[in-house]
């Protein structure tokens, strides 16, 4: 278990990660399929300022620059204010049969005006939301999913991105 904590410290099995500042990248890349878990009140600039050391990964895996996110999030712009992202798993069931988990994000709307994304707090909900064809929904059943490095990544790098770039856009 690898939890991302304010002011850039990281902590594995709930001992804090004292390795040098250069070998933080190699070790998150390791731990990519492990479960995340957030400080309470972690910021998007502090997520930032950790997922810095996984720069490479984002612009091979994901096919994004870290540093395009970066300054949108630190820029200013703010279209659309919130207050929280929330990450989380949506399950599509698809005519198929397939089963296909897809991290996203949820924005909590605020009622006044922000400079920045960077002071929104991030965090994480292990609630899985189904789609499917069918009209089978989950509402009242409980369905869990952990969250992993990775979909933490791709909820930032793609959904949250697209997120900002379509707010920007429409104004």
């Amino acid at each position: 278990m690898v939890q991302i904590q304010k002011k850039g410290k990281i902590s594995f099995e709930n001992q804090e990660l004292k390795i040098p500042y250069n070998q933080v990248g190699d070790f998150l890349l390791a731990s990519v399929s492990e479960q995340i878990f957030l400080e309470d009140k972690l910021t998007l600039s502090e997520l930032m300022n950790v997922l810095f050391h996984l720069k490479g990964f984002v612009k091979d895996y994901f096919l994004e620059e870290y540093d395009a996110l970066n300054t949108l999030v630190s820029s200013g712009l703010v279209v659309e204010p919130i207050s929280e992202i929330v990450i989380y798993k949506e399950l599509i069931i698809s005519s198929e049969g397939d089963l296909i988990f897809i991290p996203k994000i949820r924005t909590v709307k605020k009622d006044f005006a922000t400079e920045g994304y960077q002071d929104v707090i991030v965090s994480i909900s292990n609630k899985v939301l189904v789609h499917d064809e069918f009209g089978f929904t989950n509402k009242d059943k409980k369905i869990s999913s952990p969250i992993t490095l990775l979909d933490l990544l791709g909820a930032v790098f793609e959904d949250f991105k697209d997120y900002v770039t379509v707010s920007l856009g429409n104004h």
